[in-house]
């Protein structure tokens, strides 16, 4: 499965993104949104076996993370958000199913 969702604190809905689970993958899903969807990055950490950027798109905060056990996944820490979060998904999963 390329993209599967959950909801974690506060009811936010995450989007997991199965088919690019690596760290590398990490930077093409950071890539394709600055490139697709205009996403402009706000802050970068970038640890030994985690990462997140923080980002803007369409007026909406989106964070993407990668973590060594759990991959590559995004969220909206704002619940207006949450239609964007999907959109994206629903891009990524059509891109992925595409090259595959």
């Amino acid at each position: 499965m390329a993209i599967y969702t959950s909801r974690f604190r506060n009811n936010l809905l995450r989007v997991h993104v199965g088919d690019i689970e690596s760290w590398d993958g990490f930077e093409e899903i950071a890539k394709y949104f600055e490139m697709f969807f205009d996403a402009i990055i706000i802050n970068k950490a970038d640890g030994v076996d985690a990462r997140s950027w923080e980002m803007k798109i369409k007026q909406f905060p989106i964070t993407l993370v990668h973590d060594d056990l759990l991959g590559n996944f995004f969220y909206s820490e704002d619940p207006a958000g949450e239609k964007l979060v999907k959109d994206l998904a629903e891009v990524i999963k059509k891109r992925i199913e595409d090259q595959n």
